[in-house]
């Protein structure tokens, strides 16, 4: 058995495509699963190119990482890999780990890193067993939630709010202001920039017409993103700045976002929710959404010792 371990390169795309074509990748990461998976990988400045890595089983692509180096007041980073299923237990995903804290150790983009960070759903006995030996300890859970189709009541707006999607002409500016005031205080908060925003836009992974701005006077005080993935919709973000809260705006964003997703996608409505996160866990429950799975979160610190 021969195990390479290589950089994806602008010719090595290929090779990556045909890891994220495997159907077993939207069990993983249903967002890398569509035709535009590559661009997924790619799509945001967080992720350096050098940092994507394809292994190649007897020159068979079997499995993809990547690193998320993410600024925040204590930089970390996110791992993310996938081992294709026949390729599993042959100690593919060990080596891709070792790989990506190899790569961390060194890497430039981001040095003053503090921590590291996985996910993975449960189950999860497979992750366990190959994170905890590497120093990772369990965090925290996550849980994606789901809503059946059907009819969703009206957006109640409070008095004095105006809407504006992006494709109707509010400014990208008020998006990231937006995002950056309503989760200032949320775990692992990273800041955006207008150029990350702008990024997403450009590459086509946030369609503009599915991010409403809420603004009160000349203040903004809410927002809401949604996305439509391989096999499900999403609303992706949602939030209200704190001094516009206990009003009602976070349900009448929720509901726009549930219809706007219905109106554009045949699949379930989801949204990923903090298990720790008892306000939105409710307003999601009343609007009639389930918990589905749950996502485990681990956590090592770094640099290494």
């Amino acid at each position: 058995m021969t195990l390479e371990l290589r950089v994806v390169l602008p010719h090595d795309r290929p090779l990556l495509r045909a890891v994220l074509a495997d159907p077993a990748i939207l069990d993983s990461y249903d967002v890398y699963g569509g035709e535009d998976g590559v661009e997924q990988v790619f799509g945001t400045d967080h992720t350096p190119a050098d940092s994507v890595h394809v292994a190649l089983l007897d020159g068979e692509p079997v499995a993809f990482a990547c690193t998320l180096l993410l600024p925040a007041d204590r930089p970390w980073a996110m791992l993310r890999g996938f081992v294709r299923p026949h390729a599993r237990r042959r100690g593919v995903g060990r080596a891709l780990l070792k790989h990506l804290q190899d790569y961390l150790a060194r890497q430039t983009h981001l040095p003053a890193l503090t921590e590291l960070a996985c996910g993975a759903w449960e189950p999860h006995e497979g992750v366990r067993a190959l994170i905890e030996p590497a120093g990772f300890v369990h965090e925290r859970a996550f849980w994606l939630m789901e809503r059946p189709r059907g009819p969703v009541s009206e957006p109640a707006w409070p008095a004095g709010v105006t809407l504006r999607t992006l494709a109707e002409g509010a400014p990208i500016a008020d998006w990231n202001e937006a995002y950056n005031h309503s989760f200032t205080d949320h775990y692992r908060f990273v800041p955006s920039t207008v150029a990350d925003c702008e990024r997403l836009i450009h590459d086509g992974l946030v369609p503009r017409e599915g991010v409403l701005i809420a603004y009160e006077a000349d203040r903004i005080v809410g927002f809401a993103r949604t996305g439509v993935h391989a096999n499900r919709g999403e609303i992706e973000t949602l939030g209200v700045v704190p001094e516009a809260r206990g009003r009602g705006l976070g349900r009448a964003l929720l509901h726009w976002g549930v219809a706007w997703l219905q109106h554009h996608s045949d699949d379930a409505v989801t949204l990923m929710v903090e298990g720790r996160n008892e306000g939105a866990l409710r307003l999601y429950l009343e609007a009639g959404f389930a918990i589905t799975r749950t996502r485990g979160v681990w956590s090592r610190p770094w640099p290494r010792t």
